[in-house]
């Protein structure tokens, strides 16, 4: 892909990625050999290393070459070299912080830490604004680069980071264009794994019940949950409501004649609340009904719920590293990142 970079600022950011990640820790290749392996002539291979001097992660010795500074010896204090995290402001409908983007953060800022680089975190949802920021910092040599977590990134946005030419990972997003390294769970594998666990337990009456928000995680989930109940010969009920008319769409489904065994819900609130109006209908969980939810849930519901569980750590970590590597950077691929079972006490045997 053709980037509007100068040629030395390429070559920069390839040794910047190279340095800060451990690949070179001593004495860097000479300059006509790197000239030679990155396609480019010493000229430009030294004025590519006089830049990474001024950042303080090489020296250079006359006639002895030039060596990358160890990573404690970074100017990490000052913000010389830093990677960027821009996250979807992570609010629930009811104002509070949802327990994924601190576990991100942490992860994110860990993997930065153990190479020697600094965290820029930043919020926002105006994804004209954070696709500009994320440009202008590509053409900063300090930047290491820009990871952007949910945020809703269109054609035309990926389009213009792409054409940036520096590194920016989408994280949590399904790009319809893939033309930068993009990272999600394997949602479709979530949805089929749900299925899975609750066929597996004998549930052929299964509702889907989700709020009329969507997202691309959340249709993937939905896709692999049809897909895998089409291969069975059945077929996944969905239904959406609001969180108001959820009480009156339980009361209606678990009062037919043949009620549903098992609810998966598009969210831990959601499967909560089915835990309250179960309680109060006189349901037993999980002997009448069995409750599931994406992802597992956390500790502050009133009892933890089976789910599909999304590892949020590996993400901040994975989306890291993905700033370093080059492979990705040069052929944009779509990285994912598998999921597990969370098994509580809310899914049990049907009783058919």
């Amino acid at each position: 892909m053709k980037s509007d970079h100068p040629k030395h600022t390429q070559i920069m950011r390839i040794l910047r990625s190279r340095i800060v990640r451990g690949t070179y820790t001593g004495r860097l290749p000479g300059e006509r050999a790197l000239a030679r392996e990155l396609g480019t002539n010493p000229k430009t291979v030294q004025v590519a290393l006089v830049h990474l001097e001024a950042l303080g992660l090489v020296r250079r010795e006359q006639r002895k070459g030039t060596f990358a500074v160890p990573r404690k010896k970074h100017s990490v204090a000052t913000g010389l070299v830093y990677a960027r995290l821009v996250l979807r402001p992570p609010y629930t409908n009811r104002g509070r912080a949802v327990f994924w983007a601190s576990v991100i953060i942490y992860a994110f800022q860990k993997a930065a830490q153990d190479r020697g680089v600094s965290m820029a975190l930043e919020y926002s949802d105006d994804v004209d604004s954070v696709v500009k920021e994320a440009i202008a910092e590509a053409r900063t040599p300090a930047c290491v680069g820009t990871c952007l977590v949910s945020v809703p990134l269109k054609t035309r946005h990926v389009i213009r980071l792409a054409d940036a030419g520096g590194p920016v990972v989408s994280a949590d997003w399904r790009l319809e264009e893939p033309l930068i390294p993009w990272l999600t769970f394997d949602n479709i594998g979530a949805g089929r794994r749900a299925m899975e666990h609750l066929t597996g337990l004998g549930h052929r009456r299964i509702v889907f019940l989700r709020t009329p928000q969507t997202s691309p995680s959340q249709e993937d989930r939905e896709r692999g949950m049809a897909s895998y109940l089409d291969g069975l010969g059945r077929r996944l009920e969905v239904m959406t409501a609001g969180l108001s008319e959820v009480p009156e769409v339980f009361s209606t489904l678990m009062s037919r004649p043949t009620p549903p065994t098992a609810f998966v819900t598009s969210s831990v609130l959601l499967a909560d609340m089915l835990v309250e109006l179960a309680e109060n209908a006189d349901i037993d969980v999980p002997g009448d009904l069995s409750l599931m939810s994406f992802p597992g849930a956390p500790h502050h519901l009133r009892r933890e719920i089976t789910g599909v569980r999304m590892d949020h750590e590996a993400l901040g970590r994975r989306a890291f590293e993905m700033l370093f590597d080059e492979e990705l950077a040069a052929n944009p691929a779509h990285v994912l990142l598998p999921v597990t079972l969370d098994e509580q006490d809310t899914t049990a045997q049907a009783r058919e």
